[in-house]
């Protein structure tokens, strides 16, 4: 008899199955790791990919202004940086709870007056503005006032209404704040086109990475002397591009609103609201005018030009979407340029030797102090760059005493202070005059707070209509007089700088992108 044979099977212990499930494990965590390091990988590159392609958007489409500036306009920058803890003293929170107290933003903004035809992105039925149908009408225009900057959002507000303020004073802005629990901080909303106040809403502002970058263009175009609406068709064109224009409810401020593409008021009309004083600001179209407006606040005028120019500026109104399927709703989201822009900062710079007055013959001119002790002939050389240094940038000057501190950016007054070998000590010894450049501040923006303790600060410079002529030459030359033929000789800066940081929609890129880029200006002299 065969002895019986046991059959052996093969089989896993616990312990070798647990080992086979813990290494599994592993190799899925790692394989997830790998997948989601490679996700995170592609979504930064497609959110950087995004964010390059929007900002060279932006700077194209500036660029392109910039080259086209006319002479029929002026040129105005107006610097406004804000503190993180702008809100904290009416009982807001801070612009964005992940960055310090003293975290700043800039807000900057620019108008300039842009040459080329523009038609209005607003249908105006049977009588569009290119056809001319109407008679008494000038539907083209050949200038369009450009502003660039950030808007003012209020995505809640019911279709067909309007931000007129804040019930407590502040100023409409990318920063404001409203408490929910005080009316008194609430914003007022006006029914549009019509007038009358509606139900007071919630205006708080987004965080900055959610601010909004406009480029609102405004076509002028002379309507026939229709000061609220364009060839007959309703609220197509404002009476003034200056925000402040009361031309009826239906007008009040309907640029700023984001409404309407269309000023019913020339460029002539332009320059002579800024270089002379009216009886009422702004009377257009233009009336009872008197005495040359002296262009910097040093004359006789309350009423100076830069401080003209100061009330040209205002933070439209602009959404991501429109609130309705209206004309007048869609108008609100025409002017987007940047979707999420939390830091928009502009410098200018004047190269050497702008300014310099030239003979016919090319040669340098020389003027002769006849006021002055020594009455000595000097040339006309302009600005003096010293090319040891590096390029002097000018706007809102850094905080700290050290001009070569942070950014380096100061007031072209210090720097003029600083070179006493091309501006002197008495006017008008020098063909740049400081002054007639910066001067005027924001008149909707209030400054809070001095110096390192400020949480809101702000700056302008502004460049007027004469560009090209600052001295009469009364005398021959060279030991002749030459005296300024105005306080608003100032020539176009060489170049402007912006430096901006721009974020994605999906947040991949918490601290966002900060992108910077110089955009010459053409001589036009």
């Amino acid at each position: 008899m065969h002895p019986r044979r046991t059959r052996l099977r093969s089989a896993f212990t616990l312990v070798e199955l647990l080992i086979a499930v813990l290494v599994l494990l592993v190799v899925i965590l790692a394989v997830g790791r790998i997948f989601s390091t490679a996700g995170q990988v592609t979504a930064y590159g497609q959110a950087t990919a995004d964010l390059l392609q929007e900002a060279q958007a932006i700077e194209r489409q500036m660029r392109r202004d910039l080259a086209n500036l006319s002479s029929e306009g002026f040129l105005a920058i107006q610097c406004i940086e804000v503190r993180n803890d702008v809100n904290v003293g009416s009982g807001g929170p801070l612009l964005d709870p992940a960055l310090p107290v003293n975290a700043v933003f800039r807000a900057d903004r620019l108008i300039a007056f842009v040459e080329g035809f523009m038609a209005t992105s607003r249908f105006t039925g049977s009588q569009e503005i290119s056809t001319g149908s109407v008679a008494g009408n000038n539907p083209h225009s050949a200038v369009s006032r450009v502003f660039f900057g950030h808007g003012v959002q209020f995505p809640t507000a019911v279709p067909l209404s309007d931000p007129c303020c804040y019930g407590d004073g502040q100023p409409l802005a990318p920063w404001g704040y409203s408490n929910p629990f005080d009316e008194n901080s609430l914003v007022e909303m006006q029914a549009w086109p019509g007038g009358g106040f509606g139900q007071p809403i919630v205006g708080t502002q987004p965080t900055p990475a959610k601010w909004i970058l406009l480029r609102q263009p405004v076509l002028l175009a002379d309507d026939g002397g229709n000061l609220l609406n364009y060839a007959s068709e309703s609220r197509n064109a404002a009476g003034s591009i200056w925000p402040d224009f009361d031309g009826g409810a239906q007008d009040r401020g309907s640029i700023r609103k984001g409404r309407v593409d269309v000023a019913s008021q020339t460029p002539e009309a332009i320059r002579r609201l800024v270089n002379q004083l009216s009886t009422s600001f702004p009377q257009t179209p233009p009336g009872n005018y008197q005495l040359i407006r002296p262009w910097t606040p040093d004359g006789t005028s309350t009423e100076s030009g830069q401080r003209v120019v100061a009330r040209a500026f205002a933070y439209p109104r602009g959404e991501r979407t429109p609130p309705s399927g209206r004309r007048d709703d869609q108008m609100l989201t025409n002017a987007l340029l940047g979707s999420a822009v939390s830091s928009f900062a502009i410098d200018w710079t004047y190269e050497d030797g702008a300014g310099r007055q030239l003979a016919a013959d090319g040669s340098v001119l020389f003027g002769v102090d006849l006021d002055g002790p020594t009455q000595v002939p000097f040339p006309m050389i302009g600005v003096a760059v010293d090319p040891v240094r590096t390029q002097p940038w000018f706007g809102l000057p850094d905080l700290s005493s050290n001009p070569n501190s942070a950014r380096g950016v100061r007031t072209f007054t210090s720097y003029a202070a600083e070179n006493p070998e091309s501006f002197g000590d008495r006017f008008p010894t020098w063909p740049v005059y400081p002054r007639s450049i910066e001067g005027a501040t924001p008149v909707d923006i209030v400054e809070i707070g001095t110096g390192s303790n400020a949480r809101v600060r702000t700056y302008q410079a502004a460049w007027g209509f004469n560009r090209e002529k600052a001295f009469d030459v009364v005398a021959p030359e060279p030991a002749g007089r030459l005296m300024s033929e105005t306080l608003g000789y100032t020539p176009l800066p060489s170049a402007i700088r912006v430096t901006m940081t721009l974020h994605d929609g999906r947040g991949t890129i918490k601290e966002g992108r900060t992108f910077q880029f110089v955009i010459p200006i053409p001589r036009r002299n």
